[in-house]
C-alpha cells in the first residue's frame, strides 16, 4: 500500500490532553519541533491516527493540522530549511521548504 507523507501540528489548550496527544504522536512520526510531526502514513494508517486524535480531542477547544506533503520519493532527499537546531529527519522523500 502507497505512504504518502503528512505534516501534522496540533495545538491543545489542556495540559492533560497535551500529553495525551503527544504521547499517540510519538508513535506516529518524527518530532519537527514541539508540536510539529513529519508522519509517512499509509490510507488506513492516516485514517487510524485521525480516529485516535478525535477520541483525545476537544474540538471546540483544540486543533490539529494535518497536511498531506505527497508521496515519499525514494530518489529526492528532503532538503528543509531549519534556523537554529535541526531536526533528525527521514533522509529521502519530498522537500519541506
Amino acid at each position: 500500500m502507497q505512504r504518502r507523507r503528512y505534516l501534522v501540528a496540533y495545538d491543545i489548550a489542556d495540559d492533560r490532553r497535551l500529553r495525551d496527544v503527544y504521547r499517540e504522536m510519538v508513535g506516529w512520526g518524527v518530532r519537527l519541533q514541539y508540536s510539529v510531526y513529519l508522519c509517512d502514513l499509509s490510507k488506513p494508517e492516516l485514517i487510524r491516527m485521525r480516529r485516535r486524535l478525535l477520541e483525545l480531542i476537544v474540538p471546540e477547544k483544540d486543533s490539529v493540522a494535518i497536511f498531506d506533503l505527497g508521496v515519499p520519493s525514494t530518489s529526492r532527499e528532503v532538503v528543509p530549511e531549519v534556523l537554529g537546531r535541526t531536526p533528525a529527519l527521514p533522509r529521502e522523500g519530498p522537500a519541506i521548504y
